[in-house]
């Protein structure tokens, strides 16, 4: 190998170690954590394309409220979905 070749090879073992070493240095401990409790104190409303995922991803049980026209892929609003109050399922009618 030449001179050129093992500097080459170096320099990538070098730069991944660094790469290695930032991802540790900067590992998060924890997670994100999700309560409830904010929505006992105060009303939470969510608007997605695909409200079935609502119920699923927090545990809350949905109540539509209105109808919002939103955008998909495009720039300009063309569907209509439901904007959705969230509520624990303790406190639904």
């Amino acid at each position: 190998m030449s001179r050129r070749n093992i500097l080459i090879a170096l320099g990538v073992v070098i730069l991944g170690g660094a790469l290695v070493a930032a991802n540790l240095w900067y590992k998060k401990e924890t997670g994100l954590t999700v309560t409830t409790e904010v929505v006992k104190t105060r009303p939470v409303y969510a608007l997605q394309m695909f409200p079935d995922d609502v119920l699923r991803s927090t545990g809350l049980v949905t109540q539509p409220v209105g109808t919002i026209k939103i955008p998909w892929g495009k720039r300009y609003a063309e569907y209509d979905r439901p904007l959705l109050k969230l509520v624990p399922p303790d406190q639904a009618p």
